[in-house]
């Protein structure tokens, strides 16, 4: 396997978990800044109440898009596998 192959399934690898980690980290962000507001205008500092609604929307998105991040790892790894044979004969 040549350097410049290495580097094009390096960049498919990260370009796919960007992908698929991106719904999971936006759900989480959104959430955490509304809730970061909300504690700034009221003043209530309670750790729980930041830390359980993340959680919550850290679920919910994986419920959500969870079919998809699986569909979309599994054709990469499958594609990596059929690859393979060519990749180790050269």
């Amino acid at each position: 396997m040549s350097q410049e192959q290495a580097y094009t399934y390096i960049q498919q690898c990260l370009a796919i978990a960007m992908e698929v980690i991106t719904p999971l980290i936006a759900a989480t962000l959104a959430i955490g800044s509304t809730i970061s507001i909300f504690q700034a205008a009221t003043q209530i500092q309670e750790q729980s109440m930041s830390f359980v609604p993340k959680v919550g929307a850290l679920l919910g998105a994986l419920a959500v898009s969870g079919g998809w991040m699986l569909i979309k790892l599994v054709d990469y790894g499958r594609n990596i596998f059929l690859e393979l044979p060519t990749i180790l004969h050269k």
